[in-house]
């Protein structure tokens, strides 16, 4: 499997950074080589830099570790870090120079921009104007194959290049995307690149998997030393309304794919993760662009880490039957409380939608257990609740003594025959868990066989 993280803007590289701490605190692991692409116009983005010189050293630090005999803790995922140069020297500056020969285009920029947006050089960044960004991406995006005939290398059509031999070889790929949705360079390239993305491999849905960490407004920045129009500035008071219109947009565009059959949906998993108004923080060390662009560092950039490392764990492609263990350890897990079930529920396979409702079903028949009854709990100790081993049940009986419910799950590691021990003369009348496991009652226990890692079972007795 190959696994690909795009960071778009400066948020998008603070993300990156965090990726780089989190790999190497050892806090993510996605199994394997995580190749990376730092998107960013404007190249000396004190963030971007940051980023870049925070992979290399880990690069170091981890070669190293990996040279010498002995085992460490974290700096064991191989990070491929690359920067998307756009050659911005043989491109158009600004969108005026991008429209100065043509005379439509030149009406239509002075209705859209101000003299100082169209005359914004790119390389600047796009200063919180994603409008500006949309245009520039666009075109660039377009012209990757005429350039690339032209003998002109590219770092993004390179990696579109790998995606596509890996899907043409059967391998699953997944992409994920991540910037903010309320600045310039995010806003305006997360959009545009997704897009490109799903067309150019539209043939290989079934293998590629796609995702975007949204950041939305969590901080405030200092107002503008200059409010005449003749410089770009970033308003803060606008992130909120900028928000909401990228969140319209990918919301009448299909933001979340409903099934493998949907062509339009862009993402299979997608992260918002902002702050209400009230409790944004105001950044102290800002700036709107280059080296000096070099801001502080937020908690919230650290959950969308959290969501790269969930993003990369998660099987985002179950086919028909696939992973209907998972289904069966989670309904299991209701009989413990309130019947509840989160996750892409939309999308579930038929057979899948029938492990959920057998379990609803066995849920109500159990119900006055659930509700009135004392619990009992055996199995294994566990030693780290982060890594389950062993097995562990849950057995509940009704005050009357007049039925029982028992909840077994299965962790890594698990013996495959379990017993566990009832009270009073119980038979079994309906057992809830993946084909394969078998349950029977004798000589006063409850014998569940068949099991594997990570199975959820749940037995019902009178």
């Amino acid at each position: 499997m190959k696994q690909y993280l795009l960071a778009v803007g400066g948020t998008g590289n603070k993300i990156l950074e965090g990726v780089v701490w989190a790999a190497a605190a050892g806090v993510l692991d996605p199994g394997g080589e995580l190749r990376m692409l730092s998107v960013d116009v404007d190249a000396s983005c004190g963030n971007t830099t940051r980023a870049m010189q925070s992979c290399a050293h880990y690069e170091a630090v981890r070669e190293l570790l990996d040279s010498l005999p002995y085992t460490h803790r974290g700096f064991h995922t191989p990070l491929r870090l690359r920067q998307w140069n756009m050659d911005l020297s043989r491109r158009s500056q600004s969108v005026r120079a991008q429209t100065e020969s043509l005379r439509q285009g030149r009406l239509l920029a002075r209705t859209l921009f101000t003299s100082a947006e169209a005359s914004l050089a790119y390389s600047e960044g796009f200063r919180g104007h994603p409008d500006l960004g949309v245009l520039f991406f666009s075109d660039l995006v377009a012209r990757l194959e005429e350039d690339a005939a032209q003998g002109k290398a590219d770092e993004l059509l390179a990696l579109l290049r790998e995606i596509g031999a890996a899907l043409e070889a059967g391998e699953k790929v997944k992409v994920l995307l991540c910037g903010s949705i309320f600045g310039g360079t995010g806003a305006a390239g997360i959009p545009v690149l997704s897009r490109a993305l799903r067309e150019r491999f539209a043939a290989r849905r079934d293998l590629l998997e796609m995702g975007a960490v949204l950041m939305l407004p969590y901080y405030h920045v200092p107002p503008a030393e200059t409010e005449d129009g003749e410089e770009i500035t970033v308003s803060s008071g606008q992130f909120l309304v900028k928000a909401r219109t990228a969140l319209s947009y990918y919301g009448m565009e299909g933001l979340i794919r409903q099934g493998l059959s949907d062509e339009k949906g862009l993402y299979d998993a997608v992260f918002l993760l902002g702050l209400p108004e009230t409790h944004f923080v105001t950044t102290g060390n800002y700036s709107t662009g280059s080296q000096s662009q070099e801001n502080d560092a937020h908690l919230l950039e650290w959950l969308a880490t959290r969501c790269v490392g969930r993003f990369l764990a998660t099987d985002y492609r179950e086919r028909e039957g696939a992973n209907i263990n998972c289904y069966y350890y989670q309904m299991a897990s209701t009989f413990l409380g309130r019947c509840c079930l989160s996750g892409g529920v939309d999308r579930l396979s038929e057979e899948q939608w029938a492990a959920v409702e057998q379990g609803i079903a066995l849920y109500h028949r159990a119900a006055p257990v659930i509700d009135k009854g004392f619990s009992r709990r055996g199995g294994d100790e566990p030693r780290s609740y982060r890594h389950l081993k062993g097995w562990q049940y849950v057995a509940r009986t009704g005050f009357e003594g007049e039925a029982a419910l028992v909840v077994l799950h299965s962790f890594a590691g698990a013996p495959e025959t379990v017993s566990v021990p009832l009270q009073g003369n119980m038979k079994l009348e309906e057992l809830y868990a993946r084909e394969g496991i078998a349950a029977k009652v004798e000589n006063g226990s409850l014998t569940v066989s068949g099991l594997k890692d990570f199975d959820g079972v749940a037995v019902y007795l009178t």
